[in-house]
């Protein structure tokens, strides 16, 4: 039996950790059942902490592409495991996909 990798591709790669920010999760084009937001429920787990973890609102789903785009809606800064389940396939392996959350000084006025 082979696995079923998750995710190839996350974009964006981070998130502001009070922002609601859109993020897209492409699974290989190979993926063998039906993708229906409804089959799937997504998951943010902190890295350092796997306590504390952001359950994430799938909104839509792109058959042909093989892509979810989930809502996060925010967390403590630091580096999140996403963690995919499909209602019949089970869990995924997203062993390596993470998101980064946190925020950037980038300007300074006076």
């Amino acid at each position: 039996m082979s696995t079923t990798k998750a995710g190839i591709l996350v974009n964006p790669p981070s998130a502001n950790p009070t922002l609601k920010t859109k993020i897209n999760i492409t699974l290989e084009s190979d993926f063998p059942y039906s993708m229906d937001k409804n089959h799937f429920t997504v998951n943010a787990t902190n890295v350092s902490n796997p306590s504390y973890f952001r359950q994430m609102n799938v909104i839509a789903v792109d058959d042909s592409t093989k892509t979810l785009t989930v809502m996060f809606g925010g967390a403590w800064s630091g580096f999140y495991q996403l963690d995919i389940r499909h209602k019949d396939f089970g869990l995924l392996d997203t062993n390596g996909i993470t998101l980064t959350v946190g925020s950037n000084v980038t300007a300074i006025s006076p």
